[in-house]
């Protein structure tokens, strides 16, 4: 693996998500990225759960 390049989706989406910011006339691509940026921050532990083939920690129809 080269040096500085992320592995998995997750950690590789959180590169990219600032290639976005300061595109379109109407700044929704800045606000899609703040969300994703939000959302892996909140949920890190579940996406890391999932990538080690865990489960949910919440029950389905519980969010």
């Amino acid at each position: 693996m080269a040096r500085g390049v992320a592995r998995g989706p997750a950690p590789r989406l959180a590169c990219r998500l600032p290639l976005l910011t300061g595109r379109g006339a109407c700044a929704h691509p800045d606000g899609a990225a703040r969300l994703a940026a939000s959302a892996l921050q909140v949920f890190d532990a579940d996406v890391h759960a999932h990538q080690a083939g865990g489960r949910c920690r919440t029950p389905a129809g519980a969010a």
